[in-house]
Order: C-alpha cells, then sequence, then structure tokens
C-alpha cells in the first residue's frame, strides 16, 4: 500500500490487480516506507495510540481495515482513497501461476503440485483459518473484498478501479491526484499464458470459485458463468 501526504491519498494494493505497477508511479509521491525497529513495534502492537502517517510502516499488501485502525479513522478518513479489483476468475488464475514461482519455496512446492481445482479448494480451506503468518496470508489468499471492506461490510475505499480498463481508470485518477503521468509499466509479470477464458473452466473449477469470491461477484459486480 502506499500513503501520500503530498498528494493525500491512501493507494490499498489488492494482490494480483497490477497494484505493483501502480505503486511503482506513485513511489514519487509517497511517504517513507523505511522500517525501523521502532516501526515495526508500533505496527504490531496497539500501543501509543494513533501512528503519524508520515512515520507509519505499513506492508505491501496490508487491508484497508487495519490502515485505518492504526492511522485512526478520522486521519484515514481524510485521505482520498482507492483499490483495484479484477474479474474473479482471472484473479484466481494469476495467483495460481504465481504462486508456482513464490519465493517462500514451501507453498510453490505445494501448488505445483496442485491441479487448479486442487489449489482452489487448498485455498478456500486454508483462507477460513482463525490465524495466518504474512506469507501464509498471501499464499492462502481470501477475496478481494477482505481488502476493502470493513467486518461490518462497509468499504473503506472512494474509488473502485477495474484491473479490465486499468489505464483509463489510472488517467482519471491522474486528473484526480493532480500526478502528471500514471501510464503503467508491466512489472513482475507473470510466466503462464495470458487470455484466460473462464468457459474453459471446469464445472468444478467455477463453483469453486464462485465459492471463495463469492462476496467478490456481489461488491463488484463481476458476472458470473
Amino acid at each position: 500500500m502506499v500513503i501520500s501526504n503530498q498528494k493525500n491519498f491512501i493507494f490499498i494494493h489488492i494482490p494480483k490487480t497490477a497494484g505493483t505497477s501502480i505503486a511503482k508511479k506513485l513511489h514519487p509521491y509517497a511517504n517513507s516506507r523505511t522500517m525501523t525497529t521502532w516501526r515495526a513495534i508500533r505496527r504490531a502492537l496497539p500501543i501509543g495510540g494513533p501512528v503519524n502517517p508520515e512515520k507509519a510502516w505499513f506492508e505491501m499488501h496490508d487491508t484497508a481495515n487495519f490502515v485505518r485502525q492504526k492511522l485512526s479513522p478520522e486521519v484515514y478518513d481524510s485521505y482520498y482513497r482507492f483499490a483495484f479489483v479484477r474479474s474473479p476468475y482471472t484473479h484466481a488464475y494469476s495467483h495460481y501461476h504465481f504462486l508456482k514461482t513464490y519465493v517462500y519455496k514451501k507453498y510453490a512446492n505445494i501448488v505445483n503440485k496442485q491441479t487448479f481445482e486442487a489449489y482452489l479448494e487448498w485455498r478456500l480451506k486454508g483462507s477460513q483459518k482463525a490465524f495466518r503468518t504474512r506469507v501464509q496470508r498471501f499464499a492462502l489468499l481470501e477475496d478481494q473484498t477482505s481488502f476493502i471492506y470493513d467486518h461490518h461490510g462497509e468499504c473503506l475505499v472512494n474509488h473502485i478501479g477495474r484491473f479490465e480498463h486499468i489505464q483509463q481508470d489510472c488517467e482519471q485518477l491522474a486528473q484526480r491526484l493532480d500526478i502528471p503521468d500514471l501510464k503503467l509499466e508491466h512489472h513482475r509479470k507473470g510466466t503462464y499464458k495470458k487470455g484466460l477464458d473462464p468457459s474453459e473452466l471446469s464445472q468444478a473449477e467455477l463453483d469453486l470459485i464462485h465459492e471463495l469470491y463469492k462476496r467478490d461477484f456481489e461488491n463488484f459486480q463481476y458476472p458470473k458463468l
């Protein structure tokens, strides 16, 4: 995620939605993300009251709800907040192939032995665990809704862009944020074939995606097959 006091925005980075490319373009306007021991402690423990945005340290894929709690609702809500989402079908497929080359080999080895259907079953079961480490949270990814909605079903961002027309949305954001250039370059590209056709998926795979991304279909109005 990216916080900018200079341009007064917060970007919530949902995994596998071209967020790395967006964050790179936003980096010149971002507050420092340098981790110090004190910042790590303040992040982990609810001590000392709200965190100063200029001194806060957040991880790449922190949720909007977590950031809001750390900054305080009043401070968080004073920023323009945005995120990007994508079709649950291609999101799942992208995450599946990314994990095959994941730097944490334990999970890369697991997924490389799985079919797409087995991966969806594994992820659906794992995402329901009450406690997970940072690495487990990425591997056993929840839906996209969990990153930008709170536990009461309230959306915590002002704008939700779409991966499917990302450049158009970025151009609108550039005007809104008074940033001259948000033309994206593709970073951390996947090695799998592009252009997944959801009609090629089996009924079992479709059913698992519909269950895993149930809230995404509802909140972001992606059509189901």
